[in-house]
């Protein structure tokens, strides 16, 4: 739980931080040249605004990323305390493990809409992949990933070393 917190925190909050932060950055109006008189003035509107939306992909995906590490640390006591020891009853059990399952479903969401965003945003002048914000996001992204991958390794390991043990 210990070695949860003091990975998870810092982490949050930073990404937190980070995506509160750039949200002001990321709104500055970029440069834009006209590039044609063909282009309809509606053509324009929805390219816009399509634009508006696309520039707060990067720091909305790490407010919200923030906030989901920061609550690892109680869902992981939420499967510590009610999921592996049996306190509560049956019904306590089902709703820890529906918790859990919804949380880890939402983050494997947020992790693929974050891929996207985040390694799609080469367009996007003011928080593309020339600003810092951009690279915090990828930076934070592969290390939520490579957390992941360690803690399922571990937890394969942990599982096949109980399986080996109870044959005997």
């Amino acid at each position: 739980m210990l070695i949860c917190f003091l990975i998870a925190f810092p982490l949050g909050i930073s990404m937190i931080v980070a995506g509160g932060l750039s949200i002001n950055a990321c709104g500055q109006p970029r440069v834009t040249s006209n590039t044609s008189d063909l282009v309809s003035d509606l053509d324009k509107e929805v390219v816009e605004d399509v634009y508006q939306m696309e520039k707060f992909y990067i720091p909305i995906w790490l407010l919200v990323a923030g906030c989901a590490v920061l609550l690892v640390v109680p869902v992981y006591y939420i499967y510590d305390a009610f999921c592996r020891a049996d306190l509560g009853g049956p019904l306590v059990r089902g709703i820890a493990n529906c918790i859990i399952v919804s949380f880890l479903m939402c983050g494997l969401v947020w992790a693929i809409l974050g891929f996207l965003w985040v390694f799609g945003s080469h367009s996007n002048e003011v928080c593309g992949a020339d600003s810092h914000t951009y690279r915090f996001a990828y930076a934070t992204l592969i290390i939520l990933n490579i957390i992941m991958d360690v803690w399922v390794c571990y937890k394969i390991c942990v599982v096949l070393y109980w399986a080996f043990l109870s044959e005997d």
